[in-house]
């Protein structure tokens, strides 16, 4: 889920449609203090914070050391402010990337993927709460926990799971389903069919891995 801190109406609502397009789940605020209310209220959810810096009650880089303190989020900041000190201080400060405005859509949507897959591969173990239930996640052992205990998944079932994990909270259309297993999808196969209906059992995420008819599957983004 993406925090988006942005007192500019006009952008922030293009930025809102943007991420939308793209299945992102964006809360959007205009202030420091609906900032800190968001993160006090929902702060474990929001793996990225775009940041303005000039905001209607004080600067956006006073921000960057509570959400530090308080969230494994990613901090990308959005300034009209190109002066390079300022650039570098920010980033010092704790900021993970700096984006000047204006920028190009198609550049911004890259560079979110960027650093989401920086973010994903840097990560051994992922975790997920969802149905009551707390999933981790080993990339390295290719092993699933649920509340401490060992799930027994199959090498397929791991991959299918963590590539929605991956993309929690949006839907993932078969064929990228069929790369994740190496495989190359054909007409009438139903094998991702039958590995997420094993998954839902053995995982009992009925609910939770969703059917997105006429394209894929989702997993349902965390419960708060």
């Amino acid at each position: 889920m993406i925090l988006l801190v942005e007192d500019d109406v006009h952008l922030g609502q293009s930025i809102v449609e943007l991420l939308e397009l793209e299945e992102e789940q964006v809360e959007h605020v205009s202030t420091l203090e609906e900032c800190r209310s968001a993160l006090a209220r929902n702060g474990s959810k929001f793996d990225i914070v775009l940041l303005d810096l000039m905001l209607p009650d004080g600067d956006g880089g006073d921000l960057i050391a509570s959400i530090r303190s308080g969230s494994n989020a990613t901090i990308i900041v959005m300034s009209a402010i190109s002066e390079n000190d300022r650039m570098v201080s920010t980033l010092r400060e704790g900021a993970d990337d700096y984006l000047t405005k204006p920028f190009e859509p198609d550049y911004f949507l890259a560079k979110l993927e960027s650093i989401r897959r920086r973010s994903d591969s840097s990560q051994t173990t992922l975790e997920y709460n969802a149905a009551g239930h707390k999933f981790e996640v080993n990339k390295s052992r290719r092993s699933v926990s649920r509340d401490g205990v060992a799930q027994n998944l199959t090498s397929n079932e791991f991959d299918l799971f963590l590539h929605l994990l991956l993309h929690r909270g949006r839907s993932v259309d078969k064929s990228s389903l069929y790369q994740a297993l190496g495989k190359e999808q054909i007409s009438g196969d139903r094998l991702v069919d039958v590995h997420i209906s094993k998954l839902r059992s053995k995982l009992q995420l009925q609910e939770e891995i969703k059917t997105i008819w006429g394209r894929g599957y989702m997993l349902a983004d965390e419960d708060i």
